[in-house]
């Protein structure tokens, strides 16, 4: 299934992303009604956006907008935007046997095929940032993640739960790893603001 094309019934589609700033631009156009930012972090974000839910039960789709960092192993760059396709929830500290995960769902959660208007990358969202300068994957199920946020498996597991449509787009800020903090606070708000305008463009 493809996903929604939001700007046909925004009237059931929520927008949103981890802080206002990654969402003002499409506020600002005043052309959506329902439009929120959630928190940082899954737990926070997760709470949020079942809050808004129970609130506005009309809502039927969500469209995540933020940005992440690339895993240095990933064919992604500081500047690219990606559509994401599925999210998982992986601790680097359990992937290098420094901690245990305990997993209450172990797979993926799939997203609606996106909008063709970026690359698409399978999306990792810990609860910490991961600040290990790894070059390779930590271990075999790590290969095929591409990008790092700490958001949208809180959001994709709410979803999920409630049979609620999900997509997501994000802009590359930063490349994972030691710098990676400093770099997004570089880089967020241009890379916002070009993702913000490609939608309200559409």
């Amino acid at each position: 299934m493809r996903a929604r094309v939001w700007l046909e019934d925004n009237s059931k589609t929520l927008l949103c992303s981890a802080f206002v700033g990654e969402i003002d631009l499409l506020i600002a156009s005043k052309k959506f009604l329902h439009i929120q930012s959630l928190g940082i972090g899954n737990l926070e974000a997760a709470l949020s956006l079942q809050s808004y839910l129970f609130t506005y039960p009309e809502v039927e789709s969500v469209i995540f907008f933020g940005s992440c960092g690339a895993y240095p192993w990933s064919r992604f760059s500081i500047g690219d935007f990606v559509s994401v396709t599925s999210a998982h929830n992986k601790e680097i500290s359990a992937a290098l046997g420094q901690t245990k995960q305990i997993f209450v769902n172990r797979n993926a959660i799939d997203f609606l095929q996106p909008l063709a208007i970026h690359p698409t990358a399978i999306c990792n969202a810990p609860s910490t940032l991961t600040l290990l300068n790894i070059i390779t994957p930590p271990s075999e199920d790590w290969k095929d993640l591409g990008v790092e946020n700490l958001e949208l498996y809180g959001i994709a597991r709410v979803c999920e739960i409630k049979n609620i449509q999900l997509s997501a787009y994000m802009s590359v800020t930063n490349i994972v790893g030691p710098n990676g903090s400093r770099d997004w606070q570089k880089n967020w708000r241009e890379l916002s603001n070009k993702l913000q305008n490609q939608f309200l463009n559409l």
